[in-house]
Parts: structure tokens; sequence; C-alpha cells
């Protein structure tokens, strides 16, 4: 009984083993039009594509809405007597509009949360307004002290007052704040691009387009957790920044962590730590992370091969 069993054993095994020589070959994808290009830009381009508007504009403080929302931090009741206070009438909005109008209204926590992650990983990519830091006091200038002729108080003496003038300073307060913001929002894009970028690589051979799409669904499905990551990846209140440039160029400026954040309207946004590219120039978490893209749609590359 036992030789039986081996005997078919054996049989079945040369069976398969016939099989599998007489099966077609795997065909091979066509690696003629691959090129390894840099994940980082597009992951930056599909990102972009999800920053919400509002009737086809931004507008920053909409977006504090949807990410309080988003993250539990008001109600919709709440959210509503806020717009309220903005000259919005919450109840003339439509769930269902095309663009981020629909988000402040109708519920959808993963579109809020979306939303509200997309905006602020893209937000890092643009220089900051001298407005956002610096606000106008008023300080006395040299030697202007004068006695107004005529002018008295009510002790019959005459009044001093200061000649002052109105200039702009750093406020302290207000600049803290955002460049805490602004290394968090970073550091939580790094972690997340890096992981796309991964995922991204396991399917080699799609086009730009395709890589894209790819992109925005994984940056979706991981909105709630960049939003986690950036209040994880705060600074210590207690770190110190120096700002190095403030203008309608770019902006830059370093910690005392070894952190140093620039961005520019030219060369885009360039983050490192200690010394190392953490974000930008292609890099993502301080790695060059690249794809196997197709650069001819399957139609341009027929063409091409009629044309021989």
């Amino acid at each position: 009984m036992k030789l039986k069993i081996f005997a078919l054993s054996a049989l079945v095994a040369v069976a398969v083993v016939g099989c599998d020589q007489n099966m077609p070959a795997a065909k091979k994808p066509d690696q003629t039009h691959w090129t390894k290009t840099p994940a980082l830009p597009i992951i930056q381009d599909a990102v972009s594509s999800l920053v919400p508007t509002f009737n086809g504009q931004q507008a920053p403080v909409l977006v504090n809405q949807l990410c309080a929302m988003a993250q539990g931090a008001i109600t919709q009741a709440q959210n509503n007597a806020q717009l309220t206070t903005l000259g919005i009438d919450a109840t003339k909005l439509t769930p269902t509009a095309k663009d981020a109008v629909a988000l402040l209204v109708n519920g959808d926590k993963a579109g809020q949360a979306t939303a509200c992650a997309a905006y602020q990983a893209m937000v890092v990519m643009s220089p900051l307004s001298p407005g956002d830091i610096l606000r106008e006091v008023k300080v006395p200038v040299a030697q202007a002290a004068k006695v107004e002729k005529g002018d008295k108080t009510d002790k019959g003496q005459k009044k001093e007052t200061v000649a002052t003038e109105t200039r702009q300073v750093i406020d302290q307060e207000a600049t803290n704040r955002l460049f805490r913001l602004r290394i968090a929002q970073v550091r939580a894009s790094a972690d997340t691009y890096a992981y796309i970028a991964e995922r991204l690589a396991e399917t080699p051979g799609l086009t730009l387009a395709q890589y894209q799409e790819k992109a925005r669904t994984l940056f979706s499905s991981m909105a709630p957790s960049y939003l986690q990551l950036v209040q994880r990846y705060l600074p210590p209140a207690a770190t110190q920044y120096r700002l190095e440039q403030l203008d309608e160029l770019g902006t830059a400026f370093s910690s005392d962590a070894g952190m140093r954040y620039k961005v520019s309207r030219s060369d885009g946004l360039i983050f490192t730590q200690n010394g190392q590219i953490w974000l930008g120039a292609g890099y993502i978490m301080g790695n060059d992370y690249r794809v196997q893209a197709t650069y001819f749609v399957p139609a341009a590359q027929k063409n091409a091969s009629t044309q021989k």
C-alpha cells in the first residue's frame, strides 16, 4: 500500500512538472520606456490637488473650521455659529457642493481630515507673509521731546509731548507659534511621504498620472495619522529660533535643536536636521526615493513603433 501511495505521489509530481514546462512564461512588463523618477514631486503634486478651496478660493480661516471639526474640537452647531460670525449662513450652504464648501456642513469627517491634512502639508511650501510675525508699534523718536506752545495742563504748566513714529517689530509669541507649527508640519509630511514613496515603488511601470492617483488615495487614508503626527512633532515650547530671512522671496529660520527651515518661491522647501536634508530637493527623511515611471503612455509607444 505504501508503494502505491509513493507511486501515485511521484506521478502527480511528474504531471505538475510537465504542466509547468508546457505553460507559457509570464509576460514581463516592458521596461523600454521606464525612467527612475523622484517620488517627492509626484507626491507633492498629488497632495496639492487635495488642498481645499471654497467656491474656487482658498480661505485659511475656513480650513481652520474643517480642522477643528475633523479633530473633534468643535461640534457642527459650534461651527455653524462661528460661520455666522464670519458672515456665512450655514443653512444656505449645499452639502453636495463640489468643493470644500460641502465639508463645512455635511459632517464628512474623513473628507474634513483629508482637507485639513493636505492644507497643512502644502502650507509649508509657501513663504510666510511679513504680516504673520511682524506688528506695528509706536516708538519715541530720538530727541523728540518738545513743548507745544499754548498747550497747558490743568495746573497751568506747559504740556510736554513726545514725538513718535511707527515701526515694525517681531511679535515673538506669534513667531514662536508659527515656527513650531511649521517644523511639526514638515516632519509629519516627511514621515507620511516616506511611507507613500515606499508603497509607490512597489508598483513599477505606472505613468506619472497613475502614481499621483495612488499617492492621493494613500494620503487621504493617512490624513488622521498625519494630523496626530503634527501634534506629536511640535518642538518644546522653550526652543529658541533665529529668523534668517523674511521677504517676498522666501522665509528661512533655524532652531537651537539643529533644524533649519527654508522655503523660497524659486526653489521650494528645504528642511534640514543637523545639516542633513530631511525634506526637499527630492529627499524624504534623508533618502532619495524614486519610482520606475513610464514616460510614454501605451498609445504613444504604439505610434512611435509604427513610425520606425
